[in-house]
């Protein structure tokens, strides 16, 4: 157990009756509850994070739905860094596939477990529950979400853990000498077409914040090495998991940018 304690909050731990009764949970300020598009690819300074859609059936691939088809996020993390800091009312699934990484989630008595996870090994958080991803080592991951009914919501949604995303923050500050994040959507375009690029301004660290910098990357611009690499790692990753999920329950196509 880490240093943390709120009996209070963690007397709330599994309910939904912690966001209305905890002073520490707070409404996120940005667009993070909102779809992002799919294909695309978030990058910052701790890393990277491939956006990558999932379908189990149906022709219905609107941006506009958030229950089906789903989305599973490819997450390269460098060590050092910690991402999340939130709670869901969903369940929160992971996958590693390289490197390891701390998983810090409140317990009943208001204390903060600390798990450590490395390759091959699948983590799940409870609905209303507050967690941090502390990587350890640099990692490759994967996270969805999930919707099983008895309280659980089909519907991706967030909420900040403030004593958590406190820490977050702070420890993207601390890796945050390079520009900030961008996101970087891809869009299929007949061969002949030109390329549109679109280059908002002002930086974010929350890849679902509107004022992001945004690059729209069409399928004949040429691909970086990261964006290759991204793009190989997904097909890999979506290959290798997607009879694990389709033999799960639904799973969830909220927004995780802010990740």
């Amino acid at each position: 157990s880490g240093s943390f304690l709120f009996p209070h909050d963690g007397a709330l731990v599994g309910s939904p009756d912690l966001l209305d009764c905890s002073p520490n949970v707070v409404e996120p300020t940005n667009a993070v509850n909102e779809p992002i598009p799919t294909p695309s690819i978030y990058t910052d300074s701790r890393g990277e994070i491939c956006n990558t859609k999932i379908s189990f059936g149906g022709d219905d691939c609107s941006e506009n739905r958030h229950d089906l088809p789903g989305r599973i996020n490819i997450l390269y993390t460098q060590r050092g860094v910690m991402r999340s800091g939130d709670i869901h009312s969903n369940f929160q699934c992971d996958f590693v596939f390289a490197g390891s990484v701390e998983v810090w989630t409140l317990q009943k008595d208001g204390s903060t477990k600390k798990v450590v996870y490395g390759p091959k090994q699948y983590i799940e958080i409870p609905p209303f529950t507050p967690h941090i991803f502390h990587f350890v080592a640099d990692a490759v991951m994967a996270e969805w979400w999930e919707g099983r009914g008895n309280g659980s919501s089909s519907k991706f949604r967030a909420w900040f853990y403030s004593p958590y995303r406190s820490l977050v923050e702070q420890s993207y500050r601390s890796t945050s000498d390079s520009p900030p994040g961008k996101l970087k959507r891809y869009v299929e375009v007949d061969s002949d077409s030109e390329g549109v690029h679109d280059d908002s301004g002002g930086g974010k660290r929350n890849e679902n914040d509107s004022s992001a910098s945004q690059e729209i990357v069409t399928s004949a611009d040429t691909c970086t090495c990261s964006t290759k690499v991204a793009i190989w790692v997904s097909c890999v990753v979506v290959t290798s998991i997607l009879s694990f999920v389709c033999g799960r329950r639904s799973v969830s196509a909220g927004g995780a940018g802010y990740r």
